[in-house]
């Protein structure tokens, strides 16, 4: 009922979050600056061929980083394209306190 009423007094730009992060509205920034490590690039090897003929011809890799109750979790894993294997995970998690 309260959303209704909003929305009926001020249209739609009532119904939208503010405080959400990634809303243009918002006081939270998403943006980040790189570092000169970060802003490096790096010459496509692979080139889109993704055919191999043996194991460990390619490894690949994938990271994902969050953060759960203040502590940052860094999960990697490396992948081998001839069969799509994990060949290895690495789990790391770095005690960082988060400013709100």
């Amino acid at each position: 009922m309260r959303m209704v009423k909003k929305y009926r007094e001020n249209g739609m730009e009532e119904l939208i979050n503010k405080k959400k992060p990634g809303n243009s509205l918002s006081k939270y920034s998403n943006k980040k600056t790189l570092t000169k490590e970060e802003q490096l690039e790096y010459e496509n090897i692979i080139g889109y061929d993704w055919n191999t003929t043996r194991p460990f011809e390619k490894i690949v890799s994938d990271t994902t980083s969050f953060y759960f109750k203040k502590q940052k979790y860094d999960w990697t894993f490396y992948i081998d394209v001839f069969n799509n294997r994990v060949v290895r995970k690495l789990n790391s998690s770095f005690i960082k306190v988060i400013k709100a």
